[in-house]
């Protein structure tokens, strides 16, 4: 199976049990009309946010999967009842975007501040060529990626940087479906426990 078939199944799969296990919470607070419109709205406003600004988004599928299941959990909690306002869930969905904004601003300036900090030997060669340089040139295929990256602790990130030493950062940004700043995320993070 390819690797892009691959990415899909597995996003396909993680947003299915996000879904499952927010009905469920919904359910069990009694809740269920509300946490379905926010789940509409959750991908109204993140739609918008990925196209204007930008949106937290874990390292991992499994990451990002429990980070949802804990909002959705204290949205189910939290969320007015639908004889208070579905207005009011519609403004409490926006909440919950503008924060995970805010949070994704935080990490990118600190990665940043970081970056230029530790990155003043580094500056004339390209992120791609530091990868190439730690992996050797003739590592870089999937396989032996994938093996150097086990080998680290960087299980999840295999597939980000096979497809990042062999696409565009657009095109690998557009394939994993995550914005540029989780992808340079990624990127700077196998950079940084590679070369310690």
């Amino acid at each position: 199976m390819k690797l892009r078939n691959k990415i899909i199944l597995k996003g396909l799969f993680h947003s299915v049990l996000q879904l499952l296990i927010l009905l469920l919470f919904g359910w069990f607070n009694d809740r269920l009309f509300e946490m379905i419109i926010y789940y509409v709205c959750f991908f109204i406003f993140k739609n918008d946010f990925l196209k204007k600004l930008k949106f937290y988004d874990a390292y991992t599928n499994w990451g990002c999967t429990f980070i949802t299941m804990i909002v959705d959990y204290l949205v189910s909690i939290f969320i007015p009842n639908k004889s208070v306002s579905i207005l009011i869930t519609i403004i409490f969905t926006y909440f919950v975007i503008y924060a995970s904004y805010l949070y994704r601003d935080h990490l990118d300036n600190k990665d940043l501040q970081n970056l230029k900090a530790n990155n003043t030997s580094n500056k004339k060669k390209s992120k791609r060529q530091i990868i190439i340089d730690i992996l050797g040139k003739n590592n870089l295929d999937e396989e032996n990626i994938e093996k150097f990256c086990i080998s680290k602790g960087l299980v999840n990130l295999s597939e980000t940087i096979y497809l990042f030493l062999n696409n565009k950062l657009e095109e690998t940004s557009n394939i994993l479906e995550v914005d540029m700043s989780t992808l340079n995320r990624r990127i700077n993070k196998f950079i940084k426990v590679c070369k310690d």
